[in-house]
């Protein structure tokens, strides 16, 4: 299940849907559209950082607040009938160190509030495949947590090996169609698949065609797959299979920190 801190903040229809993703760790949601409406989607809009960087219309959090709620009720219907339309995404660069920059995309303020809540309902189904162990790019997680928990196994004595691996442009390289394959073998929804398409299709501001790979580095859902996509064997399931079947009595079991 998602960690206490999330769950103070999940709302009763989310909580049934990890709820039930949890029940059945196999099971498919063919019906979550509904979940990305307009009080959603007024949250989505609530977390936005109020200095956030701009996307390519200029709009600030600010200005688009001005009339909230005509605004996420034109939003909602687009959702709804499926005439939203991601817009393209505006390209940055922040230094990385040794003179190297990372690429980031920055999006609209609006197609920051549908990522926001298009990753609230997917989370919900995606946080129940999780040991506590594990804290990269979670909600209400972050290298700190990570930290600490290393340092409590050390000082137990409980740990052994610290493996160290990093994987190289991860957001430019994603594979579009393993991660929607991925995703659809829980989420069998229309909506919420076009809304999540759409973050793909949009392009880049400043060029006509579509990236074939990546997602870019920035966008609020960007980092919702990463944990599951490359590092499945780490899912509590297949972990728990390990254990039960690979480790020999008396010995303690490795326990990624990720």
């Amino acid at each position: 299940m998602p960690n206490a801190l999330m769950l103070e903040t999940m709302s009763s229809e989310l909580l049934t849907v990890a709820e039930r993703a949890k029940r059945e760790p196999d099971g498919q949601f063919h019906a979550l559209a509904h979940l990305i409406d307009v009080p959603a989607l007024t949250c989505a809009y609530r977390r936005l950082r109020k200095k956030a960087a701009v996307g390519v219309d200029g709009i600030t959090k600010d200005d688009y607040g001005q009339d909230l709620e005509h605004n996420l009720q034109s939003l909602h219907h687009r959702l709804k009938t499926q005439r939203y339309r991601h817009q393209p995404i505006l390209r940055g660069y922040v230094p990385k160190g040794q003179g190297q920059h990372r690429p980031i995309g920055i999006s609209a303020t609006e197609d920051k509030v549908v990522q926001g809540a298009l990753r609230d309902v997917l989370e919900a189904i995606d946080e129940t495949e999780f040991l506590e162990s594990s804290y990269g790019f979670r909600p209400k997680r972050g290298a700190q947590d990570a930290l600490r928990t290393l340092d409590r196994a050390g000082q137990g004595g409980a740990m052994n090996w610290i493996v160290e691996a990093d994987i190289v442009s991860y957001f430019d390289s994603v594979d579009r169609t393993k991660l929607t394959e991925m995703i659809q073998k829980r989420v069998a929804d229309g909506g919420v698949d076009a809304a999540h398409w759409q973050m793909f299709a949009c392009g880049r501001a400043g060029r006509r065609w579509v990236f074939r790979a990546g997602r870019g580095h920035g966008p609020r859902i960007s980092p919702f797959p990463a944990p599951r996509e490359h590092l499945p064997p780490f899912c509590p399931r297949s972990l728990g299979r390990i254990r039960r079947d690979a480790t020999p009595p008396g010995e303690v079991h490795l326990r990624p920190v990720l």
